[in-house]
């Protein structure tokens, strides 16, 4: 009993040492990639480290909200939410849930992405994970402004917070984990996103079959050079959607030239106007680690949204 007890903490370990079962596409894409980073999601927010934050500035004149958000034509509706569950081989070991929203912030409404990912049943009682994520956007100009971590994993307690400095195309990086504080610059390029931004922004991304696409993703401390790969459309097999059309893609992460190898890892992506992760799958030493989608909220008609109502009215009619 205390052989398997030690070996499942082992595998949460390892699947969380990964770290990329935040969520959609990149969340789940360079953590895995690199070694160090960390995947989360979350409906709350996460309180600013040290320093200036966009929130932290307008506590010292709160406003009340002035007229609505802005417009926006943007590849994803705010106010969705995506809700994914975590396997390893058969054993479910955790969920991620993932939510964009509008924000009050210092006299003007920003564009923040919340995500959470969190470890349940044994593998809580093992190694509980609780990772949070918030990305606050300029609706304007749709870059990054903030960047906030709040990692929980085993007795592992680790903090980020970054804000971008679009001036001087900086990221001034502050990090806290196990009561140690470490700060840190890196450049920006004027396509560099966060992990979280990015991960939602590709979504407007036309991809195409058998082909190759560069971005540049800030993650761990670097800036990254991501390909890729695209291969063929693919069924994938959803608990509450059936086979779902979706294109297969094959990541690859770099850093000054050189590939970072993490283990295979495959996402596949819906062949929709959606264009939401339906699952992730990566390999690792002792079981195969599968993220899949469990469920879509928010507005908008299209099947995603319908099916997923249906679903929780059948529950609630079994209750």
């Amino acid at each position: 009993m205390r052989s398997r007890s030690r070996k499942l903490r082992g595998m949460a370990q390892i699947a969380y040492r990964f770290r990329g079962f935040l969520f959609i596409f990149l969340a789940v894409i360079l953590p895995l990639l690199a070694e160090e980073q960390t995947a989360a999601a979350a409906s709350d927010s996460v309180a600013p480290l040290v320093g200036p934050s966009v929130e932290a500035e307008s506590e010292a004149s709160v406003s009340e909200p002035v007229g609505e958000p802005p417009e926006l034509d943007l590849p994803f509706p705010i106010g969705e939410e995506l809700f994914y569950d975590i396997h390893w081989g058969a054993l479910r070991i955790g969920t991620s849930h993932n939510i964009t929203e509008w924000e009050w912030v210092e006299d003007r409404w920003l564009l923040v992405i919340r995500s959470r990912t969190q470890t349940n049943g044994l593998v809580e009682a093992l190694y509980p994970v609780d990772d949070k994520i918030d990305s606050y956007i300029d609706p304007e100009t749709l870059r990054t402004l903030e960047f906030r971590m709040d990692l929980k994993e085993g007795k592992n307690k680790r903090k980020q917070h970054t804000l971008f400095d679009w001036n001087q195309n900086k990221a001034l990086i502050t990090r806290e984990k196990n009561g140690k504080v470490k700060e840190n610059q890196v450049d920006i390029q004027d396509a560099s996103r966060d992990l979280v931004s990015f991960m939602y922004f590709l979504r407007d991304t036309d991809f195409q079959e058998q082909s190759e696409y560069d971005f540049e993703v800030l993650t761990d401390e670097k800036l990254y050079d991501l390909t890729i790969n695209t291969k063929g459309v693919e069924k994938i097999r959803l608990r509450k959607f059936g086979k779902v059309k979706s294109l297969k893609m094959i990541p690859k992460a770099s850093f000054e030239g050189i590939f970072v190898r993490r283990g295979e890892m495959k996402v596949w992506v819906s062949d929709d106007e959606r264009r939401v992760l339906t699952k992730a799958w990566i390999d690792t030493p002792f079981a195969n680690v599968t993220l899949k989608l469990r469920k879509v909220k928010g507005p908008g008609d299209d099947d995603w949204v319908t099916r997923s109502q249906e679903n929780e009215e059948e529950e609630d009619d079994d209750d």
